[in-house]
């Protein structure tokens, strides 16, 4: 539905690659995620419409605690991300990286 509004694509062109191809485009790939990374804040559960029944066995609705409905920018982090993983990033901005003979 999103690209049929025809957006300008550089603001989705980032999709068209791996992770290696960002990378080796832009140096680093930082993005945000949920707070919870890797965890989803939300399960799909669906009931099957006709639930099997084993012999003697008894189906017992399950009880699900009540989730989160609505998150806002306080749910995310910026995150950067690595071919084995990643890591939270602080907030702010970076330190110039100086060359020690320049300290010197």
């Amino acid at each position: 539905m999103y690209l049929d509004t025809k957006p300008d694509r550089s603001i989705y062109d980032f999709l068209c690659y791996d992770f290696d191809a960002l990378e080796d485009r832009h140096g680093r790939v930082i993005g945000t995620a949920y707070k919870t990374f890797p965890s989803y804040p939300q399960m799909y559960l669906e009931p099957l419409a006709n639930q099997p029944i084993a012999a003697n066995e008894k189906v017992v609705p399950m009880k699900f605690p009540a989730r989160r409905q609505r998150y806002t920018d306080a749910d995310l982090d910026l995150r950067e991300f690595f071919a084995e993983g990643s890591r939270r990033l602080l907030a702010g901005p970076r330190e110039p990286e100086t060359d020690e003979k320049e300290a010197a």
